[in-house]
């Protein structure tokens, strides 16, 4: 049955839509200030999912199955094109108001639905530097960057994560309508209460040892391969907390490392108030490409709202915020580095640098959200 609503906001973004940080702060927030929008997302079917659901806030999501196909080399490519077909199919028709394009891969599928349609609005959100990301080289970097430089101008809006993206792009395609959206937590989503010493219980840690904790994915250039080199020579606790292409890794590490310890993914609702629970959080992005070198990864505000101090590289937006709120240290990633910098951590330190954090006022998701909904309502919509 056809929806009574002015129209519809597709999102588009190439996942399976079930945890992704940022792309749920947006349909949120969005869902609760446009109650005139349908908010609609095309994702990717897996198995356990759904191929159609309706969120408690009416978010209708469709994931598309993928045929896995071609040989190597090719699949992103017969990827793209299954995707893009499944996306026309449905939406090429339907009266669209905006099309928010979360990524580099699904612009041009924006910007194809746009054309067969002028008065939709596009817009582009970058959610991290998008053709210079961690192991993409070679031809697949080349041929990112035409698409880019192709489809950029189409957009009527780009929205990225910190100045510094923002100014890259600025600078790199001579444009003006970028708008910066931080990964800034939103808080009133994590309020559910543990224990105080939930990791310290689940994992037999003494009252006296210092929790280090890593949150997030467990994937290559997140530096989890330094930590658990640091911390196998280490007196201090290592909670990894997370999953990815490294997860097998981390749990065999946690069989001969007994300060090494593995806690699975959660759920948004607990991760805050989980990570309160240790005593330093840890981002330590290697510099293998651009996009991590000025990244603004959102667990740094993750570990912000827990209240406690961060180590995080030395890189010019993580700095900048860790200064800010006088929050932590920042190192060169690397074992020597990070390990004097574990090694000389006093337990007084650590708990100063906690005081410091309570009676600081960390930045809200709602500033953030400010913007966003004011660009919709200022810049976007068509009259219909």
């Amino acid at each position: 049955m056809k929806s009574n609503k002015m129209s519809i906001n597709l999102h588009l973004y190439p996942a399976n839509i079930v945890s992704e940080s940022r792309f749920f702060r947006t349909v949120t927030s969005l869902s609760e200030n446009f109650k005139d929008l349908e908010i609609h997302v095309c994702g990717i079917w897996k198995e356990g999912l759904a191929e159609k659901e309706i969120t408690s806030n009416g978010i209708v999501i469709n994931r598309f199955k993928i045929l896995k196909r071609g040989i190597k080399g090719t699949q992103s490519f017969y990827f793209y094109q299954d995707f893009k077909k499944s996306v026309l199919e449905k939406y090429t028709s339907e009266k669209i108001n905006i099309i928010h394009s979360h990524s580099l891969f699904d612009l041009s599928i924006g910007a194809e639905l746009k054309k067969k349609n002028p008065g939709i609005k596009l817009i582009y959100d970058a959610h991290e530097l998008e053709t210079e990301k961690n192991r993409i080289k070679g031809f697949q970097k080349y041929l990112r960057k035409i698409k880019e430089k192709k489809f950029i101008k189409k957009a009527d809006e780009i929205l990225v994560v910190n100045d510094s993206i923002a100014q890259w792009y600025i600078n790199k395609y001579n444009v003006s309508n970028v708008t910066v959206i931080k990964n800034v937590v939103n808080i009133s989503k994590s309020n559910k209460l543990q224990e105080p010493d939930y990791l310290r219980n689940r994992f037999k840690i003494k009252s006296e040892e210092i929790i280090f904790i890593y949150i997030g994915s467990l994937q290559k250039g997140r530096g989890i391969e330094l930590l658990l080199d640091v911390f196998s020579s280490s007196c201090h606790q290592l909670v990894i907390m997370g999953f990815g292409e490294l997860e097998n890794r981390v749990i065999k590490k946690t069989e001969s490392a007994k300060n090494i310890h593995f806690h699975p993914a959660v759920s948004r609702e607990d991760l805050i108030p989980i990570t309160s629970t240790a005593d330093v959080g840890l981002v330590l992005i290697e510099n293998t490409c651009l996009s991590y070198y000025l990244c603004l990864p959102n667990k740094l505000y993750e570990y912000l709202y827990a209240g406690i101090p961060i180590i995080s590289s030395n890189f010019p937006e993580m700095s900048s915020l860790i200064n800010k709120y006088n929050a932590g240290w920042t190192t060169s990633v690397d074992s020597k580095s990070v390990s004097e910098l574990i090694k000389n951590l006093s337990p007084e330190e650590i708990k100063k640098k906690k005081q410091t954090l309570r009676s600081v006022e960390i930045e809200k998701w709602e500033t953030e959200e400010k913007k966003l909904i004011e660009l919709y309502r200022n810049n976007l919509f068509r009259n219909s």
